[in-house]
C-alpha cells in the first residue's frame, strides 16, 4: 500500500493543475469536446489529500450525515441504515450520525468510501476548487472516492457536469465510452434513466488506461465512463464543474419579461385568419427578446452573472480578522 505523501507544494493556477496540457490547447481542442487523460508527477495532488489527510477529516465525526458519507459495494449505493444511527444531539434534537465501527466493517467487506462535498475541507482541494471556479469557471464540488482492488464502486454511467479526476494513491483503470446526450443537464430528463439505459447507449469504447499516482483526466459532460480499482487500495478526488448554460440566460430574461409589458400581455386565441394573431404575437415576443439580449446593460449584467457564477467560499483568519492587537 502506498504511504501517505507529503509535500508543501501546491497549485498556483489552472496550468499548474493540467500540465503539460497548456490553457490555450485544452480550450482550443479538448474543453467540451473530448476526454483527456493527463499523467503526472506521483507527488502532484498530494499538497490536497493523502491518507492522513483523509483520516484526518474522517476522524471528525460529528460533521458527518449519510448524505456527505456513502458507501458503495459492487455497483450499489447502502442504504443509510446500515451504517448510520439515529442520534441525539447536545441540544436534545435529534439526527442521524455515521457509526464508524459498521462503516469499519463494511469497508472490510470491501465497500468504498465516497466522501461529498469535501472542497473546503483541506486547504489543497480549496485551493483546486478555487482554481476550477476561476477557470473555466463554474459552480465547483470536490468528492472523494476511496476504493480496494477489484471492487467497482459505481456502474458506467455519464455525469451532467464536467469532471476533473486526481489520483491520489493507488492505481485505477478507467474506461470512457462515446457520448450519448450532448451537454446534459441536471433535470430529471437525464438523471432518471436506469442501468439498462446505460448499458444500451455507451457505445464504442473511446480510452482505456490507468491512472497513478499525479495523474488527471478530464470528461466532459455526457461522455460514459466507469472506472475499478487496480492496487490494494486507490484514493482519487473528483471535482464537478457546473457552467452557465443558455437556460439560465432564459431566466435572467424572465426577470426583465416581469417588468416589460410585452410579455405581461394574455396570449391571443387563435383567430379566423389561421392563427395569425398568434404568429404576430410570437413575433413581438421573439423580436423583444432579441432587442433586451443585445442591450448592453443586459450584456453587463450577464457578465457579471458570468464572474460570480461559483460557490461563494468564505473564511475567516483569527487573530487577525478580529481587529484586536
Amino acid at each position: 500500500m502506498d504511504t501517505a505523501y507529503t509535500s508543501s507544494a501546491t497549485a498556483h493556477d489552472f496550468a499548474d493543475l493540467i500540465a503539460p496540457v497548456s490553457p490555450q490547447d485544452f480550450f482550443a481542442s479538448i474543453a467540451g469536446k473530448k476526454p483527456v487523460h493527463i499523467p503526472g508527477s506521483p507527488e502532484k495532488f498530494a499538497f490536497a489529500m493523502s491518507w492522513d489527510l483523509m483520516n484526518a477529516i474522517l476522524n471528525q465525526s460529528a460533521i458527518w450525515t449519510p448524505q456527505t458519507l456513502q458507501l458503495v459495494l459492487d455497483k450499489v449505493v447502502l442504504r443509510p441504515d446500515l451504517y448510520a444511527i439515529d442520534g441525539v444531539m447536545r441540544d436534545g434534537g435529534r439526527s442521524q450520525t455515521v457509526d464508524f465501527n459498521k462503516v469499519r466493517a463494511l469497508i472490510r467487506q470491501g465497500a468504498s468510501l465516497v466522501l461529498n462535498e469535501i472542497e473546503t475541507l483541506t486547504p489543497g482541494m480549496k485551493r483546486i476548487a478555487e482554481i476550477l471556479g476561476a477557470t473555466p469557471g463554474g459552480k465547483v464540488q470536490g468528492n472523494l472516492y476511496c476504493s480496494w482492488q477489484k471492487r467497482q464502486a459505481f456502474d458506467v454511467h455519464f455525469d451532467t457536469h464536467d469532471v476533473f479526476a486526481m489520483q491520489v494513491t493507488g492505481d485505477k483503470v478507467w474506461r470512457i465510452y462515446q457520448r450519448h446526450f450532448k451537454d446534459p443537464i441536471n433535470h430529471p430528463a437525464f438523471k432518471t434513466r436506469d442501468a439498462a439505459f446505460h448499458q444500451a447507449n455507451k457505445g464504442a469504447l473511446l480510452m482505456e488506461f490507468t491512472m497513478r499516482p499525479g495523474d488527471l483526466v478530464y470528461i466532459p459532460r455526457g461522455f460514459y465512463h466507469e472506472a475499478m480499482a487496480e492496487s490494494e487500495a486507490t484514493v482519487h478526488m473528483s471535482f464537478s464543474v457546473v457552467t452557465m448554460i443558455g437556460l439560465d440566460v432564459v431566466s435572467m430574461l424572465f426577470e426583465y419579461g416581469v417588468m416589460d409589458d410585452a410579455f405581461r400581455q394574455s396570449v391571443p386565441q387563435p383567430d379566423e385568419r389561421g392563427g395569425a394573431a398568434l404568429d404576430e404575437y410570437l413575433m413581438r415576443l421573439a423580436g423583444r427578446m432579441r432587442e433586451i439580449l443585445r442591450d448592453p446593460k443586459v450584456r453587463s449584467q450577464l457578465e457579471g452573472h458570468l464572474r460570480n457564477f461559483t460557490f461563494q467560499s468564505h473564511g475567516i483568519k483569527l487573530p487577525d480578522d478580529s481587529g484586536k492587537s
